[in-house]
């Protein structure tokens, strides 16, 4: 049997900076595939609590790194408009 708090201390950092729950337990050796885990979190009510914290913020972190995206695309279509030289 898995020790499932370790494995989840160990997935949910992965998780919260925006990693897949899938590609989190590739990298986590003990950990099962992620079927597994949503079993556990689906039956067990403090690891389904600390997955949605997690998974919120990793949520949070994709979408800034959109929004990053999406500023530095912003910022080279205006200078172009300007006739700005891009570099």
């Amino acid at each position: 049997k898995h020790d499932r708090q370790s494995i989840m201390n160990a997935l949910l950092p992965l998780i919260q900076d925006g990693m897949s729950l899938t590609a989190a337990c590739a990298l986590v050796p003990e950990s099962p595939n992620s079927n597994q885990i949503l079993d556990w979190i689906a039956t067990e009510p403090a690891l389904a609590e600390q997955y949605t914290l997690a998974r919120e913020a990793g949520y949070r972190m994709i979408a800034d790194e959109i929004l990053s995206i999406s500023d530095e695309n912003y910022t080279l279509v205006a200078k172009a408009s300007k006739g700005t030289s891009i570099k």
